[in-house]
């Protein structure tokens, strides 16, 4: 992964991830899902949101006060 990239957001479970990175896109707001599995349990883990660095501004403000 480029260093351009920056995680904005992360939950244990995927669908969480990408309901997100849909809000996001539908707001101009390129994302990139990448899965980080604990080592000794493939199950457990968590799925990070990236965004470009120069759209993380944009990015933190549309997400901020929201629940998801």
């Amino acid at each position: 992964m480029d260093a351009n990239w920056i995680t904005v957001f992360s939950a244990p479970e995927y669908f969480k991830v990408e309901v997100v990175k849909s809000f996001l896109e539908e707001h101009g707001v390129d994302g990139y899902i990448m899965e980080r599995p604990d080592s000794a349990y493939v199950m457990l883990g968590e799925a990070q949101l990236l965004v470009p660095t120069n759209q993380a501004d944009t990015a933190t403000n549309l997400l901020q006060g929201r629940d998801f």
